[in-house]
């Protein structure tokens, strides 16, 4: 099989550009540290520009679900690395409680803290399900993401939420 051509500079920084909040947002999901959060989006970026020439609009896949793809993929395998090091180092920034606490001191940086906590006992799958969801993807895209069917993500969101309602209520601050 003959290698694929390389795509040309401005076509790599432009889609690094379109697409570059959903590379923070994974990066920022799966890295609290700041100097694994930059090597996380290189080789991000990296996959993306060894993938780049692969990509094929005609198939029916949107680039944005693509990057997801290549970005949830890279940091899974990253945070799979990183965890034998560190077991305990939560998945969810920690900057998310600060943004939360800056919007709204009323108690919603408490309700997040727990929220995070609660994605920090989930398995990498359902981890990247619930970030997803979060993100507003709906059952297709995440199925295109994962490689899963739309019907097992949705079955699996419907248990998440079941799941994750009962374990806040346990974890609550304020119960």
């Amino acid at each position: 099989m003959p290698p694929l051509p390389h795509p040309d500079d401005t076509a790599f920084a432009a889609l690094v550009d379109t697409h570059k909040a959903i590379l923070y947002k994974v990066a920022h999901a799966y890295c609290r540290d700041p100097h694994a959060r930059r090597d996380l989006m290189q080789e991000m970026c990296i996959q993306l520009w060894r993938a780049l020439p692969s990509f094929d609009a005609e198939r029916g896949v949107k680039q944005s679900t693509w990057v997801t793809r290549i970005a949830m993929n890279v940091a899974i395998s990253g945070w799979r690395g990183e965890r034998g090091k560190d077991a305990h180092e939560t998945v969810l920034d920690i900057d998310l409680d600060e943004t939360v606490a800056a919007e709204d001191a009323g108690g919603r940086a408490d309700d997040m803290a727990v929220l995070r906590r609660i994605i920090d006992e989930l398995d990498e799958l359902n981890k990247a399900l619930v970030l997803l969801y979060l993100e507003g993807h709906d059952a297709s895209e995440i199925a295109a993401v994962l490689g899963l069917s739309a019907t097992n993500v949705t079955t699996r969101m419907t248990r998440l939420k079941q799941k994750l309602t009962a374990r806040f209520a346990e974890l609550e601050p304020d119960s």
